[in-house]
């Protein structure tokens, strides 16, 4: 079915085309028939996730753009976003998403696709430095052919 209806009179659009929909009283009285069009959902937001919003000087962030569509399902336009940061002397966004940090100071970053854009997300590039690095896996001895993932 393209379209269910509730007692209450609500319509919703279950599958893409078309239904012609009448309503009817007890004792036969009937309206005209209506068609209703179900269209494919329209994307109605996106949200830009930051996992840090206070980065490195001389760092990178990963960032990503989630789209909110008129049926309320999301999708990751990460790749597909045209991704605008307001000082790209202090940051500099990928097209896949990467926040390169070249100074310190603050940006705004948005997302923009299909006509629709992002609430801005500030990122502060910060003077900090990395002072360790740590080498973490899940075993602490390997057996002969065999390999793990360091991270």
């Amino acid at each position: 079915d393209v379209v269910s209806i509730t007692p209450d009179g609500i319509i919703s659009g279950d599958n893409l085309g078309n239904a012609e929909v009448t309503a009817s009283l007890f004792g036969g009285v009937a309206s005209s028939p209506v068609t209703i069009s179900v269209s494919p959902a329209t994307l109605t937001g996106i949200t830009v996730n930051v996992s840090n919003s206070i980065i490195a000087n001389g760092t990178n962030s990963q960032l990503t753009a989630i789209g909110t569509f008129s049926d309320h399902s999301t999708q990751d336009l990460t790749k597909q976003v045209t991704w605008i940061s307001s000082n790209s002397n202090i940051l500099n966004i990928s097209s896949m998403g990467v926040a390169v940090a070249k100074a310190i100071g603050d940006s705004s970053v948005t997302a923009s696709y299909a006509g629709v854009t992002s609430l801005p997300v500030t990122i502060t590039v910060s003077d900090a430095v990395i002072t360790r690095v740590v080498i973490n896996s899940g075993a602490t001895s390997l057996a002969k052919g065999t390999s793990t993932q360091l991270s």
